[in-house]
């Protein structure tokens, strides 16, 4: 290959460098948010899984599902189903 056709056919990492080469700032600000949502959102479905488990009568002693269930035995509603849709609910609009 010559080198004048080199440059006419750039490989992918180079287009894309080129393509975000002005925004470097924005870029790499954008890949940490992107981390942060993906681990933020993991996060919410295992806080929705104890519920799940809660609805379906199926307890398991796993950490979260302790740390789910205890707030809801302080107010009587572990069974409750008004309160765990509320609580549902809310997780879903935050």
């Amino acid at each position: 290959m010559l080198p004048e056709q080199k440059d006419r056919n750039p490989s992918n990492f180079k287009l894309i460098y080129r393509l975000f080469y002005p925004f470097k700032v924005l870029a790499i600000v954008f890949l940490f948010s992107m981390l942060i949502t993906s681990f933020l959102e993991s996060f919410g479905i295992a806080i929705l899984l104890p519920i799940f488990e809660i609805i379906l009568g199926q307890e398991t002693n796993t950490q979260i599902s302790r740390l789910v269930i205890y707030p809801l035995k302080l107010i009587n509603a572990e069974n409750n189903l008004v309160v765990i849709g509320l609580i549902f609910l809310f997780i879903i609009i935050i």
